[in-house]
């Protein structure tokens, strides 16, 4: 995430005198978001096309950080071993694109 410079929203804004929405998931990018487009409705939630429980991994930066479903098994392996030792999560193989598989 960069600063409003590159924000496309941030442009029809100042151009067009639109209001943007921005839904953010990320704590520290939604905290960036309020800053840089504080005209802008900004919404810290996940969205999904379903309702199920998700669990949510903070890491040492946002590059680490994100839905522990949807990581790489190497990088939980790394970085979050913890959780898979503690089986606090039920993972089903993943692709090596990070992908779930069935």
């Amino acid at each position: 995430m960069g600063d409003a410079s590159d924000s496309v929203s941030r442009f029809f804004e100042i151009v067009a005198n639109w209001k943007a929405i921005l839904i953010e998931r990320k704590p520290s990018s939604a905290t960036k978001l309020f800053t840089n487009q504080p005209e802008a409705m900004v919404f810290n939630v996940p969205i999904c096309d379903m309702t199920r429980k998700v669990d949510y991994l903070q890491g040492i930066d946002d590059s680490l950080s994100g839905i522990a479903e949807m990581m790489i098994q190497g990088v939980l392996q790394i970085y979050f071993p913890k959780v898979l030792t503690e089986g606090k999560l039920e993972l089903r193989k993943m692709a090596t694109a990070g992908h779930m598989t069935s």
